[in-house]
């Protein structure tokens, strides 16, 4: 659903949300500067899927990207906390 990224380079404002313009590749947010929450490179793909990078409390606080299946969770509820809080929950139940 997502992952807490590591932003390494200052992004401009438009990048940030989930609008279908803002979504870019893990490839291309890796060559943006964004990292995993240990600072290291983003997976690589062999099929690289569409992703957006969110900051719910400001670019200043944590910083998220987030895929399609997130996009399906704030339909029914359009709030990012809730899709970040089932995002944990699914992801501590593996």
């Amino acid at each position: 659903m997502g992952r807490e990224v590591k932003v390494t380079k200052p992004l401009t404002d438009d990048l940030y949300g989930r609008k279908k313009s803002q979504a870019k590749t893990l490839a291309e947010w890796q060559a943006l500067g964004v990292r995993n929450q240990r600072g290291f490179d983003l997976p690589v793909l062999t099929e690289d899927i569409n992703a957006w990078l969110i900051a719910p409390d400001s670019p200043n606080g944590r910083t998220y990207l987030v895929y399609d299946n997130y996009q399906v969770l704030m339909k029914w509820n359009r709030s990012y906390y809730f899709g970040l809080a089932v995002s944990k929950l699914a992801d501590s139940l593996k």
